[in-house]
């Protein structure tokens, strides 16, 4: 993920040229394209001095009308073809476009009005009538269509003057030179993760998974304040009560939650702090239900319900999308414009885990009955579900920085009482509170004690900083007002715009809506009026300014930016309004009479002494301290004489970004986190980034025109790219080996043993028949109901109901079956078969009376042994046996070594492998340094590379034993510092 300022991402202005320079390139090409196209087949001049003439002489806009009646000649064609592809409109696509396409819609839908109030027929003929004097041609928002039934029109009527040349054949392929378009590429790669499941992707934020997700998440973090002090978690009831209202809506006021749960109207909530105006329902189901109506919705069952939604946020071409929505579910054309249209505005992002985690963990979540009264923590959810929240901290040896928390009395740690450097600890355990610094701690310490062993003690010591202190009670709560307000702002903008025409406004619409009001509607600087056609019109006449340039404060936020008339603020430059004023009083006082409707730090800047907090603000670039690194900067300071500063990370990527590291490691031009060395970049940026490099980038941007452009800032030592590169080069990154035995043996569930119908041994579990799937009943999923009475009865039961949540979740709907007596008796737990691999865990007889071995699933392999065969032919192969994490806890129980050494005859050991083991091998003609990143029952190794950091499964690299041995490998052990320790042949 960029690293952001603001709104604003660090990486955003490289990302945008870049693009345009693709754009600029692709453009080319197809214009090259069209042009050898067009001549091949005689409509242009082979001869550049005669093209020359023709593209100069002939008016493009008087070929076109001419075309749609007059017989025009063949190069003349050619001319009116050649502007069509210079000029061929607007393609919406539907998710990108999102932003603009309202205004780019509304300008051609009033283009297209104009050429039919003018009795046009195309919109050359319309552009030829025009006078320039009048109406300006360039500028307007044209489509693709509109091109497209212009060049059929004009091919048409040539057609019958030049049949010989306009044939069908070079109709297709002047047509394809014009407006072919390559489809975007998939950005699903980029994709990370789930931090649960292996292999999965992270679930996007729109999806039913999610949405439920967020919801029982919300719903049990849920707390209720009482007038008299005292405060409760929601009951079961109240918790499922909530969440089955918000499951049909969008959103849920704090008035009508106390409503539902029958509160007073005193009763607070705890996070109606943070969300002033209450809480978000299931924003995919009521977005989409409120098209289709909630009987087609319950209709297409759990599944048809996921695959829809699947289908709006991942179709991205609009006709295939509608194709969809008619052929799969019946959408009739009025409500499959505004499902598209709604689906635009469904949650953005993913989540940090993957759909099927999220499932469980949700499912977990809304469990009810728990001794406490309420719902599961997040935490305790992810342990029902069989994941780990957190893993344990690694545990810290003696060392020159001493372990967090230890005493400085502990007689185990002899240099407490001999190393000067060593004293109690600033920073504990307990104090840190946050895993990730305390993560941060522990590996600081191991880095800087090793620095120090191998160096010595630095004299200074310099730390990017993380991320922002916590507020006092007083700051958060004039932060929550002012976010308040800027919420009630955008809302008023943003019903005004769609008011106004734009139904899906963008943050720059909201920020020029805001700021219009905010200036009563008027340029403060020439004082002209600024109407919406002038502002969010086809040719807008305003910007969005920054009062003291960008350049010179590097201040982006909202009280340095106001409306200014568009030649004005070219006229400006990079000037503040006293500088380009004040030559001219009289213009002067008149802008700062128009100023004082702004609020009085926006007026502020408008001075004559507005720079004068310019250094201020540069200092505040190294002093502003960030939490994780003030905890750094407390314990780096227990070593005597050592200087800590601390460096802005926004500071250093603009100096990253100046010196030309930023396509280092990657030549896409932008920064790459998929290599670990991009730490290492950092590091040597914050290294040479001190106070004097900041107030030099702050003198060096106000000579520069523009937003960002240091490129040219002075490099602190010659040639730093090619010396870094030099450096890189021989970076091994160092990845933590996991030997110890920790984490979950196995998965919580016992599992038994039963036979399927084709009489294979399969696992069996017990499980509540709401807790199964659609697919589960039918047959398809991973897990299938053993009774085949029982699942009759199901599928029956489940085709009569329609969807799997009303005939198995709904308590009006009683699953079971009736005797021949004719009771009723319900089912609410199947015994079902899965495809799990189980191993048996306990003795026969110890649960229950049946005497059958409980098995369990073991999830974890904790190393591979890797041993030589030697065959009865005299060949040696390779063979291994992956040891789950339950299988070595059991060595340790039963005294024996972790790894065993005797496999048997004719069996030698050969290798050891745990996860993030560091492995030389040969792959594809070279030498490769890898570390193991997971291994598999089924005695399958995946590697990557030390310095790699994708998860891309197709950037692995894939071994198996004896595959393994034919790439030579090797061990090898690297410390904390990047340097082989050790390195041992097979």
């Amino acid at each position: 993920m960029d690293r952001t300022r603001g709104e604003k991402s660090l990486n955003q202005d490289r990302r945008l040229s870049r693009s345009l320079r693709r754009q600029i390139c692709r453009r080319a090409r197809r214009k090259a394209k069209l042009l050898h196209a067009l001549q091949e087949i005689g409509l242009l001049p082979a001869d550049e001095s005669q093209l020359k003439l023709l593209l100069q002489n002939e008016d493009p806009y008087k070929l076109r009308a001419l075309a749609l009646d007059e017989k025009l000649e063949p190069w003349q064609v050619g001319r009116a073809l050649y502007h069509l592809g210079q000029r061929r409109g607007y393609l919406s696509n539907r998710k990108t476009g999102s932003d603009k396409d309202g205004k780019v819609a509304a300008g051609i839908s009033g283009l297209q009005n104009n050429i039919d109030a003018a009795n046009c027929r195309t919109l050359g003929e319309y552009f030829h009538k025009v006078d320039p004097h009048q109406e300006r041609i360039r500028g307007h928002y044209t489509s693709r269509a509109q091109y497209e039934h212009e060049f059929e029109l004009i091919w048409a009527t040539q057609a019958r003057y030049h049949p010989a040349v306009l044939d069908i054949a070079n109709k297709k392929r002047i047509k394809e030179a014009i407006f072919f378009q390559r489809p975007l590429k998939t950005q699903k790669f980029l994709v990370g993760g789930c931090e649960f499941e292996p292999g999965r992707k992270r679930a996007q934020k729109g999806s039913l998974a999610a949405q439920e997700f967020r919801l029982w998440q919300t719903i049990n973090n849920l707390k209720i304040l009482y007038s008299d002090g005292s405060e409760r978690y929601l009951t079961d009831e109240e918790r499922v009560s909530l969440h089955d209202e918000l499951q049909a809506r969008k959103n849920l006021s704090w008035a009508g939650v106390r409503t539902l749960l029958g509160l007073l109207e005193s009763t607070r909530f705890n996070l109606e702090r943070v969300r002033k105006s209450g809480l978000q329902g299931n924003i995919t189901a009521a977005t989409i239900s409120s098209v289709l109506g909630k009987k087609t919705w319950k209709a297409l069952g759990s599944q048809g319900q996921e695959q829809l939604v699947a289908d709006l946020l991942n179709i991205e071409n609009e006709s295939a999308l509608r194709n969809r929505l008619r052929r799969a579910y019946g959408v009739d054309s009025d409500k499959e414009d505004k499902l598209i249209a709604k689906s635009l505005g469904l949650p953005k992002g993913y989540l940090h885990v993957s759909a099927k985690a999220a499932r469980k963990i949700a499912a977990e979540l809304a469990r009810t009955g728990h001794d406490n009264g309420r719902g599961l923590t997040y935490d305790q959810a992810c342990s029902a579900a069989g994941y780990i929240h957190t893993k344990p901290l690694e545990k810290g040896n003696r060392n020159l920085l001493p372990f967090p928390g230890r005493p400085a009395r502990d007689k185990r740690d002899r240099t407490v009482e001999h190393d000067p450097l060593v004293a109690n600890s600033l920073v504990t355990v307990d104090n840190l509170r946050n895993p990730l610094v305390e993560r941060a701690i522990y590996q600081l310490r191991r880095v800087v004690n090793a620095i120090i062993k191998k160096y010595g003690k630095p004299a200074l010591i310099r730390i990017e900083l993380a991320r922002d202190l916590k507020s006092s009670k007083k700051q958060r709560e004039n932060y929550e007002k002012q976010q308040k307000i800027n919420e009630e702002a955008n809302k008023r903008a943003a019903k005004a715009l769609v008011d106004y025409g734009i139904p899906n406004p963008s943050r720059s619409d909201l920020l020029k809506y805001r700021l219009w009001e905010e200036c009563g509607r008027t340029c403060p600087y020439t004082g002209k009026s600024i109407s919406q056609d002038a502002l969010f019109g086809d040719h807008p006449q305003f910007d969005v300014e920054h009062i003291i340039p960008y350049t010179r404060c590097l201040d982006d936020s909202y009280m340095n930016k106001t409306l200014c008339y568009r030649p004005e603020n070219e006229a400006k430059g990079n000037l503040t309004p006293w500088e380009f004023y004040h030559q001219n009083e009289k213009s002067y006082e008149a802008v700062l009479q128009r100023a004082k409707k702004l609020p009085y730090p926006k007026f502020k800047r408008f001075a004559r002494d507005a720079l004068k907090d310019l250094d201020e603000f540069v200092s505040q670039q190294l002093n502003e301290t960030r939490y994780i690194s003030r905890k750094a900067v407390e314990y780096l300071s227990q070593l005597d004489g050592v200087r800590i500063e601390t460096v802005k990370g926004g500071t250093t990527a603009l100096l990253r970004r100046a010196w030309g590291l930023n396509n280092i490691l990657d030549a896409g031009g932008e920064k790459t986190r998929m290599d670990h060395r991009h730490h290492a970049v950092d590091a040597i940026v914050c290294a040479l980034t001190d106070r004097a490099a900041v107030q030099k980038i702050s003198r060096y941007s106000a000579m520069s025109q523009g937003r960002l452009r240091i490129s040219g800032y002075p490099e602190p030592i010659k040639d730093i790219r090619i010396k870094v590169e030099n450096i890189l080069n021989k970076v091994l990154v160092s990845h933590k080996t996991l030997r110890k035995v920790s984490g979950p043996l196995h998965d919580d569930t016992l599992y038994g043993k039963g036979l399927n119908e084709e009489g294979e041994s399969r696992a069996v579990i017990r499980k509540k028949i709401s807790e199964l799937n659609e697919k589960d009943i039918l047959g398809e999923g991973r897990s299938i109901i053993r009774d085949p009475a029982i699942r009759r009865l199901a599928r029956a039961h489940l085709k009569k109901h329609g969807t799997f949540k009303n005939a198995f979740q709904n308590k009006d709907n009683p699953f079971g079956r009736t005797t021949r007596s004719g009771k009723f008796i319900p089912i609410n737990r199947v015994r079902v078969l899965t495809d799990r691999s189980v191993v048996p865990i306990g003795k026969p007889g110890k649960k229950g009376r049946s005497g059958t071995l409980r098995y369990v699933w073991t999830r974890n392999n904790h190393h591979m042994e890797i041993f030589e065969v030697r065959k009865p032919s005299g060949e040696t192969v390779w063979d291994a046996r992956v040891i789950s994490v339950l299988e070595a806890m059991r060595r340790l129980q039963r005294g024996e070594p972790l790894v065993r050494r005797d496999h048997g005859k004719d069996k030698k050991l050969v290798m050891v492998l745990h996860q993030n083991d560091m492995v030389k091998l040969s792959h594809n003609g070279e030498e490769v340094l890898c570390r193991v990143e997971k291994m598999d029952q089924n005695r399958n190794i995946v590697f990557r590379r030390h310095q790699d950091a994708d998860k891309d499964w197709r950037s692995s690299i894939k071994k198996r034993p004896e595959t393994l041995r034919q790439a030579n490998p090797r061990k090898i052990e690297v410390n904390v510092l990047g340097e082989i320790i050790q390195e041992s042949a097979v």
